[in-house]
């Protein structure tokens, strides 16, 4: 798929970041293995995207992003846990879902999920 049609696609980013690391605009963590932890926190990001709303579900609480809420936060999420992001072809989140995926956390300090 060429560059264009990559970057003119919804795309929406989830990215898991240990709990030790400071979390900031531009989240940095190296993609080691986590021995011996049991959870992490999701850091979601909903990038290059500006007319569509994304809904994350994680431990039993949704987290919309918007155009002006772009980014969320969900703590203690066990690894090896499954959770569901709907994608909604509107500004706000709401209603049926355009495309309903879902994911599962590993034990990498970041793990990222593009949804096009």
């Amino acid at each position: 798929m060429n560059r264009s049609k990559i970057m003119s696609k919804t795309a929406f980013v989830v990215t898991a970041v240990t709990a030790s690391v400071l979390l900031s605009s531009s989240v940095v963590a190296a993609p080691k293995d986590l021995v011996g932890a049991q959870s992490g926190t999701l850091v979601f990001a909903n990038v290059n995207n500006r007319t569509t709303c994304a809904r994350v579900y994680v431990n039993g609480q949704q987290y919309d992003l918007t155009k002006t809420n772009v980014q969320g936060l969900a703590r203690n999420v066990p690894f090896g846990k499954a959770f569901m992001a709907s994608i909604y072809n509107k500004p706000t989140c709401g209603g049926t879902a355009a495309k309903n995926v879902w994911y599962t956390t590993h034990t990498q300090a970041t793990q990222t999920w593009l949804i096009q």
